[in-house]
Formats: C-alpha cells, sequence, structure tokens
C-alpha cells in the first residue's frame, strides 16, 4: 500500500471518526500529538493523582517516524483509543494487553475488518525521512572478558555515561564515534550505560565504519 503523510489534523479527524463509529463517541477527545518515536508507532498515555483521583490528562501520540498506509495509521490510532478507552473508564485489566484489551482488539478486527495486533515491530520499517540520514553518538566498549558493546548514546547523556565507565575496572576499553550507520537507525539512544552485544568480528568491523571522535577523558 502506498505510504500517507500522517498529520496531526489527521490524527484529530480519525480520532472522531472511530469514536464515532466504534465507541459510539463517548471518548473525550484528548491531547493529540505527533511524534518521531522509532521504538514504538504509538503509545497513550494519562497521569493518576493521589488518593484514587481519577486518570486525567490523556495523551494519544502517533509516531510518523516510519513509513505506513492509511490502514496501517488507523490501526495504530484505534491500538491507542483501546488503551483510553479502558483508562478513561478505569476499568479493570490483567496487564497493558490483558484480556480486556484483547477481547476488544478480536471484536474490533471481527466487525470492522480492521488488523489490529498487540504490538509492531518496528525494524525492516522504512524511515519516512531519508533525505538526511540520522547522525548516531557511539560508544564502543570491550570487556575483560572479551565480550564487546555498541551503544548509541543521547548526546546529552554521554558525559555521565562517560564518567560512570570511568569507574568500571572490568572496561579494558572504550571508544566514541559518529555514524550514520542503519545498524543504529532502530536502537534507543539510552541515557545510561546500556549497550547490545555484538561478535567480535562485527565489532571490529564498525570500528572501521564509524567516525572516531575525539571525547574528554574523566
Amino acid at each position: 500500500m502506498e505510504a500517507m503523510e500522517l498529520t496531526q489534523d489527521y490524527i484529530r479527524l480519525a480520532f472522531e471518526k472511530y469514536n464515532r463509529l466504534i465507541f459510539d463517541g463517548r471518548l473525550p477527545l484528548p491531547t493529540l500529538k505527533l511524534s518521531k518515536a522509532r521504538t514504538r508507532l504509538g503509545q497513550m498515555s494519562c497521569k493518576r493523582g493521589f488518593l484514587k483521583r481519577k486518570p486525567y490528562d490523556f495523551i494519544i501520540s502517533i509516531s510518523s517516524y516510519y513509513k505506513q498506509s492509511q490502514q496501517e495509521i488507523d490501526d495504530v490510532i484505534i491500538h491507542e483509543m483501546i488503551h483510553y478507552y479502558i483508562a478513561y473508564n478505569e476499568i479493570k485489566d490483567t496487564s497493558a494487553h490483558g484480556k480486556v484489551f484483547r477481547s476488544m482488539m478480536a471484536e474490533i478486527n471481527q466487525r470492522y475488518g480492521r488488523h489490529l495486533t498487540i504490538s509492531a515491530k518496528t525494524k525492516g520499517m522504512e524511515p519516512t525521512i531519508d533525505k538526511q540520514p540520522t547522525t548516531c553518538l557511539v560508544l564502543a566498549i570491550e570487556m575483560d572478558n572479551g565480550t564487546c558493546y555498541l551503544s548509541s548514546v543521547n548526546p546529552k547523556s554521554a558525559h555521565e555515561i562517560a564518567l560512570t565507565i570511568s569507574r568500571i575496572s572490568s572496561v579494558t576499553s572504550h571508544s566514541w564515534f559518529t555514524t550514520q550507520d542503519a545498524f543504529f537507525l532502530n536502537m534507543p539512544r539510552v541515557r545510561s550505560l546500556r549497550g547490545r552485544k555484538v561478535s567480535r568480528a562485527f565489532y571490529q568491523e564498525m570500528m572501521g565504519r564509524m567516525k572516531p571522535l575525539e571525547f574528554p577523558r574523566m
């Protein structure tokens, strides 16, 4: 299917459409946002006060980072509307995607011919913006047992992470790089010392493909 350009206006129109069609118009319009999330296509959030106050400040965010058809976008919006319906009506469920959620999802799929799923895998999806590749800050770490890690770091957390590394004796070497390599496209930009374990051969290959970055020693 042809990819659709997602806008905030479209999210609102789709919300109003499916609110009438599926939820009998019972859901108040929440705050609707576009996001550039890479690890999730949609998110519903709300706040809860003390003393069992009703949930409030509902927000539905839909990611425009990946190319999706109108049908796929609508499925994401409806998915988040189910979360909103359950939270707004304070319906108890067994988990975030528990029995109530799954029952509603199955009914909507069957009745309206949708293709809602519990979770969507973003791996392999094509980004909407490919003219200006994202530059990632990468930390390469080698441990004293030979294990190698690569991590895409949030630049705002780089100094704190560098300080943490300086205190870990089992880290034998670490280097900082910048890269636009697709390997890091779907990796979360970490704010703490975490990374993806890779083979030594792949580690060395990536070291040769990335641009070294001088980083102040802690």
